[in-house]
């Protein structure tokens, strides 16, 4: 049978005795007790044992009350009990600094922090990061951004995802492959540049070209070397330039030395089929070709055009006697 209690003049009190119990027992089964108002606890704490507990409202308020700038407290947060091990922790911590994205980025305190009650910062799992548009900063305290697990296998997993965040196994690798595959075959900055061509290309002559204000200075072939108008092939230097000369030139009070026997070969020589060379400019030219009446096969012009054999000790005697 119900027993209805009403009191429509006043409130109605059930007092016991100080810290006594007032218990709504509703039997072994399952009963309810309904509150058809509003609950406010005063006691200091609070405590539920339910297997499930369903909250309709869809904010849950913590540190209700607060005056002061932030959490009194330093913290707010829920706690969930793990057994024999640490219980975790969702909390709101005043204390810990980080960069507020919105434009400028500025240092704020109040940071979220996900750990146990010993201290222990915990994981979070989620498939997505959203950051409602603005920047992404990741504040470690310069230490690495690591992506745990297989290095090389999460490398050659982001191979073709432009989106991909890339980690250093996946930059060497990349590196190592494009200078394995990669063939450089110029050089250049400006109008300054070093270039390979392979006899392969149709050339029929491998060659390095090195260029320096838009003009080839040099150029290694696989038999010889092109210094601008000089050239060097196996032991011998020539030049480049028809009826060009070849100056050795010690600057100031030095010298030309040549510490071996110096060979001159006889006219004519290599593109030059005159016999006696003309008259220089300056100086005398001295060359070879059969000897004459000197003995010697070792000839002079002069810028006078004086044209002549230098004569041998003995022949220079022997007409010394006669005259």
């Amino acid at each position: 049978m119900s027993r209805f209690v009403t009191v429509p003049n006043g409130d109605y009190t059930v007092k016991v005795q100080d810290n006594g119990t007032i218990r709504l027992d509703t039997g072994p089964g399952i009963g309810e007790v309904r509150i058809t108002g509003d609950l406010i606890v005063e006691g200091e704490t609070t405590t539920v044992n339910t297997t499930n507990l369903d909250i309709e409202d869809n904010i849950i308020v913590l540190n209700k009350g607060e005056t002061g700038a932030g959490v009194g407290e330093g913290t707010s947060g829920i706690q969930i009990d793990r057994g024999t091990l640490d219980d975790a922790q969702i909390i709101f911590d005043e204390s810990l600094e980080y960069v507020n994205p919105n434009a400028p980025a500025v240092q704020s305190f109040g940071t979220f922090v996900l750990k146990d009650t010993a201290g222990n910062y915990l994981g979070l799992r989620a498939p997505s990061i959203q950051t409602g548009g603005s920047e992404l900063f990741l504040e470690t305290n310069a230490q690495p951004v690591r992506i745990v697990g297989s290095a090389t296998a999460y490398g050659n997993n982001i191979v073709g995802v432009d989106e991909a965040l890339a980690n250093v196994a996946y930059v060497d690798g990349a590196i190592s492959q494009t200078l394995t595959d990669l063939q450089i075959r110029k050089i250049n900055d400006g109008n300054t540049q070093v270039e390979v061509t392979d006899a392969g290309d149709g050339t029929l002559l491998s060659r390095v070209d090195f260029m320096m204000d838009s003009s080839i200075i040099a150029t290694y072939y696989p038999d010889r070397i092109e210094l601008n108008d000089l050239r060097i092939s196996g032991q011998t230097i020539s030049g480049t330039v028809s009826n060009g000369d070849i100056i050795l030139d010690a600057p100031g009070a030095g010298t030309v030395k040549i510490n071996d026997v110096l060979q001159i070969t006889e006219t004519p020589g290599t593109d030059d089929p005159i016999t006696d060379p003309v008259a220089p400019n300056d100086g005398v030219k001295i060359y070879a070709k059969p000897e004459g009446v000197g003995n010697t096969g070792l000839y002079f012009v002069n810028t006078n055009n004086t044209n002549d054999e230098l004569i041998s000790k003995n022949r220079a005697l022997l007409y010394g006697y006669l005259l």
